[in-house]
C-alpha cells in the first residue's frame, strides 16, 4: 500500500478512524492491532513471561543509536533449557531484528537481560514479541507480543513515491560533494 498510494483512509466499523500520509494511516493501524494483541494476549504455555521491562540507558526512554536493555523475569515449575527469542517490531510478528538466547531456566523464576549496545531505530513506537521454545521448537511459551516502547531519536527521511521502506532503520552518515 506504502509504495502505491500517497494517502490513505482507515475505516473503522464503517466511521473514519484516520485520514492522511500513508505511512502515517498505517502506523495509526499497526499501532491499534498490536495494542489489542498485547492486550488481549492470555500465555498458556509450560513457562510464564513475569514481567517486561525495557529502557534506554539508565533505564530512562531508549534513543536512536543509544543503549536498549530489555529485561525479562520468567517462570518455570521445573528446571529445564529454553531458547528465547526477541523479535522488535512496528508491531505485527514480522521483525525488523530477532535476537535468540539459550537459557537454562531455573525452577521457579529466572531473570534475563538482553542489552543491545547501540540500538538503530528512529523515532517511534515499536513492540517487542516473545517466545521460548525447547530445543525441538515446541512452544515453551508462545510467540506473543510482550511490550511496547516509544524510542526518541530522529524522523526517518520520506523516500520518493513507490519506494517502500521495508524495515525502519536508522543509519548515520556523512556526506561530500566535490568541486
Amino acid at each position: 500500500v506504502e509504495a502505491t498510494c500517497r494517502r490513505g483512509i482507515w475505516l473503522r466499523q464503517g466511521v473514519v478512524e484516520m485520514d492522511g500520509p500513508v505511512r502515517d494511516v498505517l502506523q495509526g493501524y499497526r499501532q491499534s492491532v498490536e495494542e489489542s494483541a498485547v492486550s488481549s494476549f492470555q500465555t498458556n504455555g509450560l513457562v510464564r513471561l513475569v514481567k517486561v521491562e525495557t529502557g534506554g540507558q539508565n533505564g530512562d526512554a531508549p534513543k536512536t543509536d543509544g543503549p536498549f536493555t530489555i529485561r525479562l523475569i520468567i517462570e518455570s515449575p521445573e528446571c529445564r533449557s529454553g531458547m528465547i527469542y526477541l523479535d522488535v517490531s512496528e508491531g505485527t510478528p514480522a521483525p525488523i531484528f530477532l535476537l535468540r538466547r539459550d537459557v537454562p531456566l531455573r525452577s521457579g523464576q529466572t531473570e534475563v537481560q538482553c542489552v543491545i549496545p547501540r540500538i538503530p531505530l528512529p523515532r517511534g513506537r515499536f513492540y517487542l514479541w516473545a517466545g521460548v521454545f525447547d530445543a525441538k521448537g515446541h512452544d515453551l511459551l508462545p510467540w506473543h507480543p510482550a511490550a511496547q516502547f516509544d524510542m526518541s531519536g530522529p524522523d526517518l527521511y520520506d523516500g520518493p513515491h513507490a519506494i517502500p521502506r521495508l524495515a525502519p532503520i536508522h543509519v548515520g552518515a556523512e556526506w561530500e560533494l566535490g568541486g
